[in-house]
Order: C-alpha cells, then sequence, then structure tokens
C-alpha cells in the first residue's frame, strides 16, 4: 500500500513526534510505500528515528512557536491563537502537496484529521487514519477559574470542528482508555493500540542496590509544560533530603514552547527548597545517547502528571531497569498493578513520592522485584511488532465489507 503520514510538527523532541517516526518506520519495514508530510520539520531532531524516510516539507506562513507563553490569561490566549494558526495554514499546505494516489492517509494529532475530508472529496476510494494521541477537543483544569473556562470553551469549540469532519475519518487510533472513551463519543469506529517500546534500544541490567546505600537520582523526563507537575519532583526530592538521603534530580525538560512562567517557577522552587545544587535541568532536551546515560544514572523514574496521558518515557525508562513512581490518574497507571510493576502516589503529594523512593531504596530486594516486574512488562506487552501487526489489521478490517 501507499501510507502518507503527516505531523504538523516534526521540529521539536517529544514524545509524539518519536512515536509517529517509530510507526512510520515499523510500516515502512513491512514493506509498505511509505512517505511523511509535514509543515515543520527539524533534521536535528531524532536523526536515527528518522533516516531513511521520505519526508516531503510544505512550509506555511505561520511558525508555531510564535508566542511565548508566560503565566497570564492573555499569554494563553495569545499562544493558543498562534498554535491554531500553525495548525490551519499547515493543513492548508500539506493538502497541497498530496499525490493523488494515497491507498491509506495516517494524520495524527492537532488539526491534521481535516485533511481527511479535503482529500476524500477528491480520492474517495482512499482510507483515512486518525492517530489521536492528544484529543485536541480535552479539557482540563487550569489555574484558575478563567483558564479553566476558556479550556472548556476551546475544548468544545474543537469538538465541534471535529464532527464537521467526521466524513473524512474512517478509522481512529488511541493508546489508552481515556482517549478511546473520547473517541467513542464521535461515534467513530476506534481501534486501542498501546504505545510499544523499543526494549532491545533501551534496555539496561537492573541495579543491585547495597543495603544502606542512601544516595539515590529522581528523573523526569518531558516537554516543558505545566501539566508535566515537575515541581512535585523537586518537592520529593526536597523531602528525601531532609529524610537524610544524598539525593539529585534530573529534569529533561525541554522548553518547547518558551514557556517562560513555568520555567521561572520551576528555578524559584529549586531555590526556596535550597534544591538548587541537586538539580540538573536539561531545558533544551537530551539526545537519544544522552538519555540513555541519564537512565543509566538514575534510581528512580517519576511520572507526576495530574491527569490521564499516556507516556513513553515512563516505559522506555522502565526497560532501562528503572522503578516507576506514578501519579495513579494517568493512563500509564491503568496498565500498570500497583506495588507490583509500580509504585503509585496521588496526584499532587510530594510526601507520598518521597516515601515510596524511601522504602523501595530501603528494601533493595523489594527494589529489584519492582524494577524487574516492571521490566518484564514492557518487554512482553509493549512489543513493535504486535503493535504495527495490529495497527495494519486495523486498516484491513476498516476496509473490509460489512
Amino acid at each position: 500500500m501507499k501510507i502518507a503520514f503527516v505531523h504538523l510538527n516534526l521540529a521539536v523532541e517529544s514524545g509524539d513526534p518519536r512515536m509517529f517516526y517509530c510507526i512510520a518506520q515499523g510500516i515502512k519495514k513491512q514493506g509498505h510505500d511509505v512517505t511523511v508530510y509535514t509543515a515543520r520539520f527539524d533534521p536535528a531532531c531524532f536523526p536515527d528515528l528518522h533516516r531513511e524516510l521520505n519526508i516531503v516539507v510544505a512550509k506555511p506562513f505561520a511558525a508555531p512557536g510564535a508566542a511565548k507563553r508566560g503565566k497570564s490569561f492573555w499569554d494563553a490566549v495569545n499562544a493558543r491563537v498562534a498554535r491554531n494558526r500553525f495548525q490551519d495554514e499547515g493543513v492548508e499546505a500539506v493538502r497541497k502537496v498530496l499525490p493523488p494516489d494515497i491507498d491509506v492517509l495516517v494524520c495524527q494529532n492537532d488539526r491534521s484529521y481535516k485533511l481527511g475530508n479535503y482529500y476524500k472529496q477528491a480520492h474517495p476510494r482512499a482510507r483515512m487514519v486518525w492517530i489521536m494521541n492528544n484529543a485536541p477537543f480535552y479539557s482540563e483544569r487550569k489555574r484558575n477559574f478563567l483558564m479553566t473556562f476558556a479550556s472548556m470553551l476551546n475544548a468544545a469549540f474543537e469538538k465541534w470542528q471535529v464532527r464537521r469532519s467526521l466524513s473524512g475519518i474512517d478509522l481512529i487510533v488511541v493508546h489508552d482508555e481515556e482517549r478511546g472513551k473520547l473517541a467513542r463519543s464521535l461515534g467513530k469506529q476506534t481501534a486501542l493500540l498501546p504505545i510499544p517500546v523499543d526494549f532491545k534500544s533501551f534496555y539496561q541490567p537492573v541495579k543491585e542496590r547495597a543495603s544502606g546505600d542512601r544516595h539515590l537520582t529522581l528523573l523526569g523526563i518531558g516537554a516543558l509544560s505545566p501539566t508535566r507537575k515537575f515541581e512535585d519532583i523537586i518537592s520529593a526530592g526536597a523531602i528525601l533530603r531532609d529524610k537524610g538521603h544524598d539525593v539529585r534530580v534530573i529534569l529533561v525538560c525541554k522548553d518547547v514552547q518558551q514557556d517562560i512562567g513555568y520555567k521561572t517557577t520551576l528555578l524559584n522552587l529549586a531555590k526556596t527548597t535550597r534544591m538548587e545544587n541537586r538539580i540538573d535541568f536539561h531545558f533544551d532536551g537530551a539526545s537519544e545517547s544522552e538519555l540513555r546515560a541519564l537512565q543509566k544514572t538514575a534510581d528512580f523514574f517519576v511520572f507526576p502528571n495530574h491527569f490521564n496521558i499516556w507516556s513513553m518515557a515512563s516505559f522506555e525508562s522502565m526497560a532501562a531497569g528503572l522503578p516507576l513512581l506514578v501519579s495513579r490518574v494517568t493512563s500509564v497507571a491503568e496498565a500498570l498493578r500497583d506495588g507490583e510493576e509500580a509504585l503509585f502516589f496521588d496526584p499532587g503529594n510530594a510526601e507520598q513520592i518521597a516515601d515510596s523512593a524511601h522504602a523501595l531504596v530501603s528494601d533493595p530486594a523489594r527494589y529489584a522485584r519492582v524494577a524487574e516486574a516492571g521490566q518484564k512488562f514492557v518487554k512482553t506487552k509493549l512489543d513493535w511488532g504486535t503493535y504495527i501487526k495490529n495497527f495494519l489489521k486495523a486498516i484491513e478490517d476498516k476496509n473490509k465489507p460489512a
């Protein structure tokens, strides 16, 4: 099959583009003719993952980073307007370069789903798959009532836009049950396929910790955003220090959106908690090889998000032999068992994060059991070969007559 993959912004290093490249490469390895289309591309982002992919760049007028994100309501509004403008112009730019003989059009995230209607009007035999990793009509609680209300209004508007484009969408692929509920609310066929991990690439032996060892390092990875709740990791580190641990915190939080407000919040918290000399901030992100080195240095991976979301970095770190400490409201926690493959904590509860880390370092045998169970889960449940097979099967099943 001739398959076109569309992602509007491939100029950032985050979990979403990484997953996109992995799916495209996996389907290409199955012998299909794959071409990637994007509105923004940086060859320095994940060079190993996009190697040998045919990438077509259709540049829009607007840039995704046209507005810096600050703390105020109007900062958030300006950032949203700039992002929406980039997406709409990106869709239009990509639409103009899509060839007429595509069998399957795969669009991931944002407003790329609009391409389905545009393309199928001229080429009705083509199939369109929307990978809804992040639903554009998802709403969450913000810092204050005004921002929360604005988020709800924006979500309602985005859902209205999606409904207008439903005729161009044949299949929605999601990676957790939360996104599955949102997709099914649209009345479209939905395939739930958990995001896999390249286990061999990330594998490292589980550390053998000595009894009484008070040294530990907490690792957090994700784009710089208030939704990541990196402040909870900093606070947990301060609590562990006060308990007598020699603790370090590593935060790989690339400032993709130029979020000055949140960056300042983290730096100020590091000072007020007297953790500034114990924290390594990586605001410029880290390369794949650097991530492997940081995972080797760390003792725990912490995923403190306060809302339901999947995390490739969590499972990659589990493959690297790190015990996972995870907020119980995330999609990651939905897939795991508390006390078995990971330890859960209530969202926003830094004390529980610290208590979990303290409990495991105080019991090396339990530390090893949790880390090994998590590693086994990733190896047996999150395999790329199985994912690609199920992805293609979902497309083929959709194409079969009822």
